[in-house]
């Protein structure tokens, strides 16, 4: 008797398995996706579509590469967000070595990239920028949005060790 009651149970083990299989997959497409918003969001100054992956409340924090830029909450978020966005004329970005974990719960993601920069300014055509982010995403009323981030920017060329005078440069015209 025991041994037919646990061939009952094998198939709904089978169809749970399957079902969290579905949900895990469909939830990082879902991340995925929203970073992809992020970047277009960014590549095409379109601050309303921004807004959609980005909370709107004070518990928003983000660090950026200039040592002046904290912003805490959305208000002051903003306005830092357009100001740097109108400084410049192309945004070019291309993200690798993303790693994303999940938290047991499924409603947090916390999250590591590298991206490479292509920027336009009226002051320096396209300079080529590298930067790291980390950050963590929430699920909320059913879509992922950015609850914390820090950027930053190497300050030397990683090959040569060397100061990086141009991306300097940017950087400051840019960041600060």
């Amino acid at each position: 008797m025991p041994k037919k009651r646990l061939l009952m149970l094998i198939p709904l083990l089978l169809f749970c398995l399957r079902c969290f299989y579905t949900d895990t997959q469909k939830e990082w497409r879902a991340v995925q996706a929203a970073l992809g918003g992020i970047v277009q969001a960014l590549e095409d100054e379109d601050l309303e579509l921004l807004a959609r992956y980005v909370i709107h409340n004070e518990s928003l924090v983000v660090i950026g590469p200039g040592t002046s830029q904290e912003y805490s909450g959305w208000n002051v978020f903003l306005p830092a967000m357009t100001e740097w966005l109108e400084r410049i004329d192309d945004l070019e970005i291309f993200t690798h070595h993303k790693t994303i974990q999940n938290h047991e719960s499924g409603k947090i993601v916390w999250l590591s990239l590298r991206a490479d920069l292509t920027v336009e300014t009226s002051d320096e055509p396209e300079n080529k920028m590298h930067l790291r982010c980390t950050g963590i995403l929430e699920k909320r009323m059913g879509q992922w949005r950015v609850v914390q981030a820090h950027l930053s920017t190497p300050r030397s060329d990683s090959n040569t060790g060397e100061e990086n005078s141009l991306l300097t440069n940017v950087r400051r015209k840019i960041y600060e």
